[in-house]
């Protein structure tokens, strides 16, 4: 990686109008399995002895570029100062806009929610931060989602992971801090993957570890005098791939 290159991909934090680079460390996630978004930076503050001791506080506002892209748009969660004779460091960490739907408790009038689709859910879930939400979904793709009460305290992330895995969604934090529904897709990255270009380092993990060839499923009648029900129901199923295991069994 050439420096110039390593210049225009450099990561900068942007807080009260303000760009913030030369960090020291930095660790950037995103996913489309995760919510919110998240970073943890390192970098060098301004002299304690000046009147700039702390760039920002926690709960700023911020956005995070690597180079012109925006990659996450959220909020500073914490911000932590360390000195010592030589030097003053301070670390931040901090999470998309979405981070609140996570740590939130659902607001929804009565508690009851009838007669709406996943998208329509979240959107009224969402609002409430200045969370917009947007699907790739047409709204005929959608399901009306079955009446069902909240529970007292659920946040929103975990109304719409019921409401989304109903309707066979997927759902993820965008760049800008806001959340889109989709469904899995069979377009293909133009630019592919490549050891040394655009992947720096990869890790792949296969394991056994909790994984059997059959499987059995038990259920238990709850009143076995009621009817010609039997006490006892069984299911059973063999992982596609149980011919190369060896027997291993899980009730």
């Amino acid at each position: 990686m050439t420096e110039e290159t390593k210049k225009t991909e450099e990561l900068s934090l942007v807080i009260n109008g303000k760009r913030i680079s030369g960090w020291d460390s930095v660790r950037v996630t995103r996913g489309i399995e995760r919510l919110p978004n998240d970073f943890e930076i390192s970098l060098m503050d301004y002299y304690p002895a000046t009147n700039e001791k702390q760039l920002f506080k926690p709960g700023d506002p911020c956005e995070v570029f690597l180079g012109q892209d925006r990659v996450i748009t959220g909020y500073i969660d914490t911000w932590n100062g360390q000195i010592n004779k030589n030097q003053h460091q301070i670390s931040v960490s901090g999470r998309g806009k979405c981070q609140d739907l996570v740590d939130c408790s659902a607001n929804w009038p009565n508690n009851v929610i009838s007669q709406s689709n996943a998208l329509q859910i979240a959107q009224k879930l969402a609002k409430w931060y200045g969370i917009e939400v947007s699907s790739t979904v047409s709204d005929g793709g959608l399901q009306v989602v079955p009446q069902f009460t909240l529970n007292w305290g659920e946040s929103s992330q975990q109304v719409i992971e019921r409401c989304c895995r109903y309707s066979a969604l997927l759902y993820y934090e965008q760049p800008d801090g806001n959340l889109l529904l989709t469904r899995v897709s069979d377009k293909v990255a133009a630019s592919g993957v490549e050891q040394g270009k655009n992947i720096e380092s990869a890790d792949f993990s296969d394991s056994m570890a909790e994984r059997y060839s059959d499987y059995t499923g038990v259920s238990l009648s709850v009143t076995p005098f009621a009817g010609d029900v039997s006490a006892v129901q069984n299911a059973s199923a063999r992982d596609p791939e149980a011919g190369k295991m060896r027997y291993r069994n899980y009730i």
